[in-house]
Formats: C-alpha cells, structure tokens, sequence
C-alpha cells in the first residue's frame, strides 16, 4: 500500500471522478465524508456498467478502450481503498494548503444521484444516514451532501467559544493550525490545553442543539417526505434495537454457566 505521503489529493479526486462520475462537486470535505462501503459500492457499479465482456462483440478499437477504462476504474479503487485505510488508521484526512475545513465545505453543493436500490443491512448499528444508503433510499453522494448541508447550518465551534470567552482570536488561529492527532477543532483546542474536557463537552452539546434534523435535508431536496422520515426513524431504533439485543444474547451464550449462589 502506498504510504499516505505519496497520494495527493489531486490523485484521490480523479480517482473519485472515475467512480463517482463528473457530475458532483468533488472537494476536500468530499474525501473527508468518504467511506470504504461508498468507494465500493460505487466501484461495483460503475464495473457491472463497464466490463470488457460486455463489449466483446464490439470493434476491435471499443474493446481497447473499454478494458483501458475498466483499468482505470480499478485503480481509482485501489487508490482510493489505500487512501481511505490509512486515513481510518491515523484519523487525519488530508486538505488543501491554505483551505479550511469550513471552506471546504463552503465549497460543497448539493447534487442528487440515483438510488441504486436496496443493498445489503449489515448487523451493525448505523446512524441515519447510512441506514437509509443501505436501505437504498438514497445514493452515497446524497449522503455526503446531507453531512455537508449540516455541518453548514451549525455555527463553528470556535466562534462559541469566543463568544462565551473560553478562547480569543489568537487561541483559535493556533488553533487550527495545529497539527495533532485528530482533525476536529475542539480535539485539537483540547490538545494544546486551551479548553478542558468539560468545556469541550458543554461546547458540543450546544452545538448539537443548533443543528437541523440530518432527515430534513432529503425532505427539502424532495427525496423523501416527513412522514418517511418519521417512519424510516422507527425502523432504524427497531434494526438498532435488534443489534443490542442479538449481542446481549451471544455475550450470555459464551459466558459459561453462571455459578451457583448458596442461600
């Protein structure tokens, strides 16, 4: 696997242009988002779409360029599943100089993209999202896209901070432009010792209260309606539900007999 140094974003975005298609608004932000089941998903399709053998009774000249795209499509996979291992290791997806995370999403517009139907629900939990890419209700870039349109609604965590006189200008430029472990702000503000657990905490949790619901993204873009959020809601607390259940089950069954207590 190639080291992260040597992968430039410039490489990553091509290789997501291949899979994913050139009608996105590829960024920073996108790469940040992508997940391995999403870089998968959209390699299966786009070589179900694009096999050699599918063109075997074409012209010589189309079946060159079509093993030379099925090529090229695998290797944007294995770019991309390289990139997206070692940046799950080391947490630190990478930016371009000079851009902020804030920008980048900034950057970021919205885009529908077709569902490809239902796949299969691994017996995980899952947050919202990803239930409802599973479910085939949305594609992945929609899902990339709801994470964006809500991370654009909620105010930055610095700019509280500054408001309620935990950090200043100056903490919050050195702020982010460290370079620790972690990409989130607030990990970083905590590393450089400029907030305390519970600060951080208190700061999140009321950010969390200024976020729109992730579900009204796909109501306003028409995707789905209220009433299948709400319903889509249930279903997930129930597969959720199911998973807690199921493991509490297998940690009893693998637990030996429970010894006997004497009166």
């Amino acid at each position: 696997m190639q080291p992260k140094s040597s992968i430039s974003e410039a490489a990553l975005l091509d290789a997501c242009r291949i899979l994913f298609g050139t009608k996105i608004d590829l960024s920073s932000q996108f790469l940040a988002y992508l997940q391995p089941a999403g870089a998968k998903s959209a390699y299966r399709e786009m070589a179900k779409k694009n096999h050699p053998d599918l063109f075997a009774d074409c012209a010589p000249g189309i079946r060159r360029r079509q093993s030379e795209l099925f090529q090229d499509i695998h290797g944007a996979y294995k770019l991309l599943t390289a990139y997206l291992e070692q940046r799950n290791r080391t947490g630190a997806p990478p930016t371009r100089p000079g851009v902020s995370v804030e920008r980048a999403a900034k950057e970021s517009r919205p885009y529908r993209a077709a569902a490809a139907g239902p796949r299969h629900l691994p017996r995980q939990h899952l947050e919202f999202g990803l239930f409802l890419y599973y479910r085939g209700f949305i594609a992945y870039p929609d899902l990339i896209a709801a994470l964006l349109w809500q991370r654009r609604q909620r105010p930055n965590l610095g700019a509280i901070a500054k408001r309620w006189g935990w950090l200043d200008d100056q903490k919050i430029q050195a702020t982010l432009q460290h370079r620790g472990s972690g990409n989130r702000f607030g990990t970083r503000a905590l590393q450089l010792g400029f907030l305390t657990g519970i600060q951080l905490q208190a700061l999140l949790r009321y950010q969390q209260t200024l976020h729109k619901k992730f579900g009204q993204y796909f109501v306003e873009q028409g995707i789905l309606n209220a009433a299948d959020i709400d319903r889509l809601a249930e279903d997930l607390d129930k597969h959720n539900q199911g998973i807690t259940a199921g493991s509490r089950y297998r940690s009893a069954a693998t637990a030996g007999p429970t010894p006997f207590r004497g009166r």
